[in-house]
């Protein structure tokens, strides 16, 4: 960016307003801000009474970052590629990021920053110089080689865009087959709340209120099931953050008793297929634990390709 720009952040009054001036330019690169933009659209279907805040940064009338905040958390998202890297020796442009930072929500009543590294890992530095009582400028030059930030939850990020780069075994193709992906209903909810909670406890994850999450999925129609044969579930995999172009996976789960036999590979090939040939998204993206090989997992053998990292920091 140049040293000479002129910056200048806007605040919205609600989600609405920051979708007409934003939306285009995030949905140019749609999987970098899937964060920002599911979260206004879960706020624009919400009658949620929580603090959030929708406010964006400009370089010359042009759109360069965006930070989200709802439910004590916020999320970063930005404008065109270039602008991953943060020149720190830029002073112009880390106030105008300070200023961004302190737009919307109080900083006192947000807990979390999410985002596409590294933009997210500079946000959270800069952050981190912004005293809840004392908002006087530090120099970040000095904290180049700060090592007192709290390790981020990172995770890998991947995407498929075509049904021809999903990679069918032999094996797969055969369970495919023979499985049907059933939607979970109302008699399904108490084994979808025991696997979701049985997924979260292999994850190492708080699951929070799975009962609540459940009951949402399968009313929003997004939980299925993958059934073998007689139509017994053997499988679980959830839709998430459906956006205008794309579709996200998650929830992917077998229970113990069943692993080893090949079912989540057929099962996530099985619905990344359906997902780009019958509901017509432009692309299916999920999120893999950052403890997992990035080059070699179950969802790259499938054919899916890594985006990036994604990482979230607390307070």
């Amino acid at each position: 960016m140049a040293t000479n720009a002129i910056y200048k952040v806007i605040k919205y009054q609600n989600a609405k307003e920051f979708l007409d001036d934003t939306q285009s330019d995030l949905e140019n690169d749609e999987v970098i801000n899937t964060f920002p933009l599911w979260i206004c659209d879960v706020k624009t279907n919400s009658s949620s009474q929580a603090p959030q805040s929708y406010c964006a940064l400009y370089e010359n009338d042009r759109l360069v970052y965006v930070l989200v905040c709802a439910d004590r958390n916020s999320y970063v998202g930005w404008y065109g590629k270039q602008q991953q890297h943060i020149d720190l020796g830029n002073a112009n442009l880390v106030d105008a990021i300070k200023e961004l930072l302190q737009a919307g929500v109080p900083l006192t009543q947000v807990s979390t920053l999410h985002g596409y590294s590294p933009v997210v890992d500079v946000f959270y530095r800069i952050r981190k110089t912004l005293s809840p009582y004392d908002l006087a400028l530090i120099d970040m030059g000095a904290n180049d080689n700060d090592s007192s930030t709290s390790p981020p939850h990172n995770v890998w990020s991947y995407k498929i865009t075509n049904k021809k780069d999903i990679r069918w075994t032999t094996q797969t193709r055969q369970l495919a087959q023979r499985a049907t992906l059933r939607l979970a209903g109302w008699m399904d909810y108490p084994l979808l709340v025991n696997w979701s909670e049985a997924f979260a406890r292999d994850c190492g994850l708080s699951d929070g209120d799975a009962w609540n999450r459940c009951a949402a999925e399968v009313q929003n129609g997004y939980a299925y099931f993958w059934c073998l044969d007689d139509g017994t579930p053997t499988a679980m995999i959830w839709k998430r953050r459906a956006l205008r172009h794309g579709i996200s996976l998650a929830y992917v789960y077998t229970p113990k008793e069943a692993r080893g036999r090949g079912y989540a590979a057929a099962m996530v090939a099985q619905m990344t297929e359906y997902l780009l040939e019958k509901e017509g998204y432009s692309y299916i993206t999920l999120l893999v634990d950052g403890r997992r090989d990035p080059a070699k997992n179950l969802y790259t053998s499938v054919g899916y390709q890594m985006v990036g990292s994604v990482a979230r920091f607390s307070y």
